[in-house]
């Protein structure tokens, strides 16, 4: 697609996880769509999301899941496109946010999810009439190109009118450049020939994590994994956010936000993402991907807090979305 980038603003997305047993509900994406002040609804919150499925349907303690095509399509029928949740959902709390400002003209943005097809499962199923073996490289991007194909035609079938589908999430964290990168490439060029544009934000310093430009990416960035527990996978402390301050200010990548959990030592430490990016030559401007475990469901807790601390970062986090927040406005504990 020519000058694709050229017709669309990327606006910072929430990552939407979606659990089988947990699917999102209109209330907990409303949580996420919209800016509540005084009992109402007074602005939008978030206006993109992503959604995603949580790491245990990709990973198992063996790494990647030897993933086939029942279960693309249950993440497909299951899981994105749950009747009256999850995608289904967002369409619903949409609807409110937009009569709830006066606003019928506004829609809100939707990245769909790709899922990784490993070398070594050599019947994934039919497609187009043949069975799938991923030791070709020509079958690995078969596969992503016919999950594409039936995100957009799932989501074309629901007839939305508040949300639009503008691209694509790449799940997979890192990117052997020896062994993933000429399929990546291939997935994100047909991605484009489609009209649509994509993203990626792999862990701290992940392979690939500088090349995603080269990677055909239309936009790309970096997780910190600055969190209060630093024993997590890849953990690291708050030099992590140094580290991306200085990346952004080289045009490297964006930034991940990352919250795990409403837990005083975790609010904490998002109060540091926050007060790094607002300073004087911070990331508030660049481009982010949020990550708030369990998405609009961690959106609802910092809501309905009665802690004014644990509170207070829903308001802050608003402000930052607007790219209006000052370090003087983050409350201190």
């Amino acid at each position: 697609m020519e000058n694709r980038l050229s017709n669309y603003r990327f606006r910072d997305t929430l990552k939407t996880y979606m659990m089988a047993a947990e699917p999102n509900t209109k209330e907990e994406l409303l949580a996420g769509a919209a800016y509540w002040k005084d009992g109402e609804i007074q602005d939008t919150l978030f206006e993109t999301f992503t959604f995603l499925p949580t790491p245990p349907y990709m990973y198992d303690e063996g790494g990647k899941r030897h993933l086939k095509k029942q279960d693309f399509e249950h993440f497909l029928h299951q899981m994105l496109f749950l009747p009256n949740y999850n995608v289904d959902a967002l369409e619903a709390a949409v609807e409110e946010v937009k009569k709830a400002l006066n606003r019928p003209e506004y829609r809100a943005d939707v990245y769909l999810s790709l899922l990784y097809p490993r070398k070594e499962v050599s019947e994934f199923g039919e497609v187009n009439g043949r069975n799938l073996d991923f030791s070709n490289e020509e079958d690995r991007v078969a596969s992503i190109q016919w999950l594409i194909d039936e995100e957009i035609r799932l989501f074309n079938s629901r007839k939305y009118q508040n949300i639009r589908l503008v691209g694509f999430y790449w799940f997979t964290e890192e990117t052997k450049m020896a062994e993933d990168s000429a399929m990546v490439q291939a997935v994100n060029a047909y991605i484009h020939s489609l009209g649509y544009v994509s993203m990626w934000s792999p862990y701290f310093h992940a392979q690939g994590w500088d090349k995603w430009r080269e990677l055909g990416f239309d936009q790309g960035t970096m997780q910190p994994n600055y969190f209060s527990d630093t024993q997590l996978p890849n953990g690291g402390g708050i030099e992590r956010l140094q580290a991306i301050t200085e990346y952004v200010n080289r045009d490297l990548v964006g930034v991940e936000m990352e919250l795990g959990t409403t837990r005083i030592p975790c609010v904490k430490v998002y109060k540091d993402y926050l007060r790094m990016g607002a300073q004087s030559g911070g990331y508030m401007s660049a481009y982010h991907v949020w990550y708030l475990c369990g998405g609009p469901k961690l959106i609802v807790e910092l809501l309905r807090s009665q802690d004014p601390y644990i509170h207070s970062v829903y308001h802050e986090m608003y402000r930052f979305l607007k790219r209006i927040l000052k370090v003087e406005d983050i409350l201190e504990k």
